[in-house]
């Protein structure tokens, strides 16, 4: 039976599958098909999903904004329920599902006005998503066991494809980025092999809070690292914008707060690193992940790495940032004799 571990390891391949297929002529098109499509509209964007695909839409609005196009991020049980009315008017709307059978996306699909068209983003070809789409682009991510990781990857480096293309930019640079992502992943064992895991998980079993933290683009990293670890380890960690974090939860900090922070380089990166000392200093055990690597920040003195050549920016930063936490997930389940799901399954069929 397929493990967690297996599909995590597969996550290079499935980028390079996805960068391979949108170097075709028929992913060019597909591509070059969106941005016609998203011409009839006044420019708005609206991406909506649950979950992994929720991360994905939010990662897609925060590039959006960043090439000036207006976008929408929406939780797709609250389009369903608060949105269809007024959000959808001159709107495209990009549904993200990796089944393409969520409830959410299914409900929304049957409850569509026939005026709005839908860009579908999923694993599953024949799914209910795909047939009700006007276009629909492929993850290539093959099957997967339980919590997301290869597909969540190739939604995230599939929806900037689709976003860089509603902008015109060419999709030759987000390929290389891509691309350049898969081989990154596929060095990093070697940095994670270094971090002392019987000590996270100590941290872990002894912690008040677990947080995941980050801006812009890195929060989608940290909604994904959440959920990962509430499937895998069953552990209820939680997701906060680091500015927010600020705003009242810094006052829940202690020496038994374990805390990962997004920080890799982009326009809120000195911040991430200036918080970070500041959490160590309030005495938190803190991880701090740029570009894929993770070190821990020692009590002693926190000192934010110098001198690495960025090879990735902030957005497509995100397809390797995940798998440190993806790795700390994987070790602390084993560790604690984890394994699948205990209430839920792969795809939510019931509201």
């Amino acid at each position: 039976m397929r493990k967690f571990s297996d599909d995590m390891l597969e996550q290079p391949y499935v980028l390079q599958q996805v960068a391979s297929y949108y170097s075709t002529e028929e992913g060019r098109e597909l591509l070059r098909s969106s941005k016609n499509l998203a011409e009839r509209y006044a420019g708005r964007v609206i991406f909506s999903g649950m979950g992994s695909s929720y991360a994905a839409s939010r990662l897609a609005g925060n590039y959006l904004w960043s090439l000036g196009i207006q976008a929408i991020y929406v939780e797709a049980s609250e389009l369903l329920h608060y949105g269809m009315k007024t959000m959808l008017d001159q709107s495209l709307l990009v549904l993200i599902s990796q089944s393409g059978e969520s409830i959410e996306i299914k409900e929304i699909l049957q409850q569509l006005p026939p005026t709005v068209e839908v860009i579908g983003i999923t694993n599953d070809p024949a799914s209910t998503l795909a047939r009700g789409s006007s276009l629909v682009f492929p993850l290539f991510a093959g099957d997967e066991s339980t919590t997301s990781s290869k597909t969540y990857t190739a939604a995230l480096a599939v929806t900037l494809l689709l976003c860089g293309s509603l902008a015109g930019l060419s999709p030759d640079l987000a390929i290389a980025s891509i691309q350049a992502a898969s081989s990154k992943i596929s060095e990093l064992d070697t940095n994670l092999a270094s971090i002392d895991w019987g000590q996270v998980t100590e941290w872990v079993q002894a912690a008040n809070a677990v947080y995941l933290i980050g801006r812009g683009p890195a929060v989608a990293s940290a909604l994904q690292g959440a959920l990962t670890f509430k499937e895998l380890v069953k552990v209820p960690a939680e997701c906060m914008e680091a500015a927010q974090f600020r705003h009242g939860p810094l006052e829940t900090v202690t020496d038994e707060t374990l805390i990962f922070v997004f920080a890799s380089q982009g326009a809120t990166s000195e911040f991430a690193h200036s918080f970070v000392e500041e959490l160590v200093n309030c005495g938190a055990k803190v991880i701090v992940i740029e570009e894929g690597i993770a070190r821990i920040a020692h009590d002693a003195g926190y000192v934010r790495s110098r001198g690495a050549q960025v090879k990735l920016d902030e957005y497509f930063s995100t397809l390797v940032d995940i798998y440190p936490v993806q790795m700390a997930a994987n070790s602390l389940a084993e560790r604690f004799g984890i394994s699948g799901f205990k209430w839920i399954t792969k795809v939510t069929h019931k509201e």
